[in-house]
This record gives structure tokens, C-alpha cells and sequence, in this order.
């Protein structure tokens, strides 16, 4: 989405901030997956937590994917808690008690933000009540369903996390787009623009935004550093 933004990939957080700021002099650099790298000094430390998360994911290594029990949060300057609108009253209730050691959490809600043509961007379309076909290579394919439930999903071909897109799935694809709609996210556009065959089909791709049940000029105060 920004192709004019530059990213640096180092396995030393350190020398990669360095060469960022040798090249470019940016104002801001956003570290990504970094809570724990203490050696990188930071301005803001901001905590992303997926609602959709199993419970049992929050227990630490190895039986679970924490890397730091919930009292850590203490020093994160803001909890970002999103896809709240795609998990029940109870399950944010949960993750609100174990969160509650930081006072600034901001709830986001994950929402469509337009479907556009696979061939052209500026063509958007609303396929309400419609049958369609999905096509995913996430992590959370339920996910993608539960944001597009106001549709008619008739099929979804669910490829794993990361997946590598070849002939025999974009065969699939072309097979299922002669029947329906087939939408994909925009994570798997990336990945699926490289095959020119699908150029000119009845392909789609969602495109998604975060919106904030707070004001954003608070979530952005809260987390604008002080250099004074």
C-alpha cells in the first residue's frame, strides 16, 4: 500500500535502524515484532493483540506462543487489540482482564474497506447477497469468511499460511472464477499478479482497513513521542 516507504530486513535491529538513518534521516522508524528486543532503544513500545487469538496460544513457550506473561504489558505505552468485532462479548471481556495491567488500550475493528477488480484498482464492486468464492493463503481463513459474511460464500479454497501459488492452484482458481466471483485478500494479490493468464478474469480482491472505536487523535497522542 506504500510502495514508496522504504523496508530494511537485518538480522541486527541495531544496524538496520543504522543504515536506515545513514540513507534516509526519516523521522520515524516502526520496528516490527520487536517488544523484546531490548537492545534497539525505543521512543514508543506499541503491543498489537490479535481477538481472534485461541486462549490456549497465551500460555508461554513451549506449550503456548508467548514469549512474556500478560504482566509484561506494563511497559508498553498502548495496547492495540484488534478484530474486536470479529469475536464475542465474552472472548473481549477475557482478553480485557488479562490486558488490564495497561491502562491505554484501543480496540480496533477490522472492516471492508473496498473490493476492487484484480486487473484494475479503481474498479470496486459490492457483491451483497451474492454467491462467491473465496481464495486465501493466511493463517486465519475463518477470519476472512467472518468478514465476509454478508455474502453468499459458496466456496473457499483455503491454501496454508504463506503459501506458494503455482500453475495447478491458479488452474483452480481460473476453473472456479468461470462459475462465480472469486475474491482473495490482498496478501494473496501480491502473490497471484504474477500470473498474467488471470488478468481480465472475474477475479477480486478485498482490500481491508482498521477502524478505531476511539478518537484517533487520542490513540495518537498516546502513542506521538516526547522529545522534549
Amino acid at each position: 500500500r506504500h510502495p514508496k516507504v522504504p523496508v530494511y530486513i537485518s538480522p541486527d535491529r541495531v544496524k538496520g535502524v543504522l543504515a536506515i538513518e545513514k540513507e534516509f534521516s526519516p523521522e520515524i522508524i516502526i520496528a516490527d515484532d520487536a517488544f523484546q528486543h531490548r537492545r534497539l532503544l525505543r521512543d514508543r513500545d506499541i503491543v498489537v493483540i490479535d481477538a481472534t487469538e485461541e486462549k490456549e496460544n497465551y500460555r508461554l513457550l513451549p506449550m503456548g506462543r508467548a514469549r512474556e506473561s500478560f504482566d509484561s504489558l506494563r511497559r508498553a505505552h498502548a495496547i492495540f487489540l484488534t478484530k474486536t468485532n470479529l469475536v464475542t462479548s465474552d472472548v473481549l471481556r477475557w482478553v480485557h482482564g488479562n490486558i488490564r495491567f495497561n491502562k491505554n488500550i484501543f480496540n480496533f475493528e477490522m472492516i471492508v474497506d473496498k473490493i476492487y477488480n484484480f486487473s484494475n484498482v479503481n474498479l470496486a464492486r459490492d457483491f451483497s447477497g451474492q454467491a462467491v468464492a473465496l481464495v486465501s493463503g493466511i493463517g486465519k481463513p475463518q477470519n476472512f469468511e467472518k468478514i465476509l459474511n454478508r455474502y453468499k460464500i459458496e466456496r473457499h479454497l483455503k491454501y496454508p499460511d504463506h503459501a506458494r501459488y503455482d500453475e495447478h492452484k491458479v488452474r483452480e482458481i481460473l476453473s472456479l472464477q468461470e462459475k462465480m466471483p472469486v475474491i482473495t485478500t490482498e496478501k494473496d494479490y501480491i502473490k497471484l499478479k504474477s500470473y498474467p493468464v488471470l488478468e481480465g478474469k472475474n477475479i477480486w480482491v478485498c482490500g481491508l482497513q482498521y477502524r478505531s472505536q476511539a478518537d484517533l487523535e487520542t490513540v495518537y497522542e498516546c502513542i506521538r513521542p516526547n522529545h522534549n
